[in-house]
């Protein structure tokens, strides 16, 4: 067994301790980073996760774990399975229902243990069976300005609707309105006959009193609505930022880009390794000076789909007998990883490393031949697959 598969076998043990109870669909990113540490692994939680979901999509190999493990596996971190796994399901007398991506929405033990999720394209991820970005919404009010004056009460809290006018008795007073009230008060006489006051001046009484009416409306309403915009302000300031989710990122990663120039230059070097022909030597160099001039690129989700597929294909073409054309398939894996696959990036290869261990672990001491020609044909396949330029060169 190789280290990268201990050191992935101790995470997913980890992980499955963790998740053993859990119903919904959790953030593998987010275990990873907790698993990274139990496993001494030293790289990111997001190169780690990239890892682990190549060994779940191959959860039929995964040694040590019993069949309702690995089931729960696949179901909690929303991964696909394969024809093969799907069929020991079966033979097992489980019931599995499977989405177009083949991920697992309904399950069902021969002993009744059942497991259920919704078929949501929005479905929410969790983690540590809570919710993700899930915070206690908290109401922030606004302070209340104290009183000038004793005999007002504290204002009432604003709404952001705009009241009617208020009453005179509920605004507070300054100088003004105490003037204003002075000039009210009833006026003292001197005798039981009271001063003789023409039409005109109660007119211009009322006049003046609906003057200040209106003028300390206007005003409550203006603090109202400063109030209003304070309140939406100091709501923004403390509204959490939205959190970053690492699903998100892995997403992303898998639509970043491979150089090509990069990619044709370690398949000179591994031509050169393993003997190819002189031919194709030829060839990958002439890709390395044409991409040079005006490099391609492929994203990581393109590479890691043609890479798979020529890898079975490499293994189908296997042989028993060594003959002086042919290597061990277990030694051209191992060169692959070193020579093609890991001076690229290890975080960006991470999903195509994590296959080659798997394949390597799983060929052990096996002695199972590989023919260089049947080499040489797959990385031309390759090449073809990821740009139409790589035909145009001729070996």
């Amino acid at each position: 067994m190789t280290f990268g598969s201990v050191l992935c076998e101790k995470a997913i043990r980890f992980i499955l301790n963790g998740i053993r109870h859990y119903t919904h669909p959790e953030n593998i990113v987010k275990w990873c980073e907790l698993a990274k540490t139990e496993a001494n692994y030293d790289s990111s939680a997001i190169a780690f996760s990239r890892r682990l979901k190549a060994r779940l999509d191959r959860i039929e190999d995964l040694q040590g774990f019993t069949l309702m493990e690995k089931v729960r596996l696949v179901f909690i971190f929303s991964r696909p399975v394969s024809p093969r796994f799907h069929q020991i399901l079966k033979d097992a007398n489980c019931i599995v229902n499977l989405t177009d991506e083949r991920k697992i929405t309904f399950f069902c033990s021969p002993d009744g243990i059942v497991l259920k999720s919704e078929q949501s394209v929005n479905q929410k991820k969790y983690f540590k069976g809570k919710p993700e970005n899930y915070k206690k919404r908290t109401v922030v009010k606004p302070a209340i300005r104290s009183s000038q004056s004793v005999r007002n009460p504290p204002l009432p809290s604003i709404s952001p609707i705009i009241p009617n006018p208020p009453e005179v008795d509920d605004v507070e007073m300054g100088n003004e309105e105490e003037e204003a009230a002075s000039e009210q008060k009833p006026e003292k006489f001197d005798g039981l006959t009271p001063p003789v006051n023409n039409g005109s001046n109660f007119q211009n009484q009322d006049a003046r009193a609906r003057d200040r009416v209106n003028s300390q409306a206007q005003n409550f309403v203006q603090n109202n609505r400063n109030r209003v915009k304070m309140e939406d302000f100091v709501e923004d300031m403390q509204r959490a930022p939205q959190e970053w989710n690492p699903e998100e990122k892995v997403d992303i990663l898998l639509l970043e880009t491979i150089s090509l120039l990069k990619l044709a230059e370690q398949i000179e070097t591994l031509a050169f390794n393993i003997n190819l022909e002189e031919g194709f030597q030829q060839k990958a160099l002439r890709a390395v000076r044409l991409f040079k001039a005006n490099d391609q690129t492929i994203t990581i989700q393109h590479f890691n789909i043609f890479f798979n597929a020529i890898l079975t294909s490499l293994k189908a073409g296997r042989i028993q007998n060594a003959t002086r054309k042919s290597m061990q398939l277990s030694r051209l894996f191992k060169h692959l990883q070193r020579t093609l696959i890991r001076p690229i990036g290890e975080e960006l290869m991470a999903e195509a490393l994590a296959i080659l261990d798997d394949e390597i672990e799983m060929l052990g001491e096996s002695k199972d031949e590989v023919l260089l020609k049947t080499v040489q044909i797959k990385l031309d396949s390759l090449m073809n697959l990821a740009t139409n330029s790589w035909a145009d060169l001729y070996e």
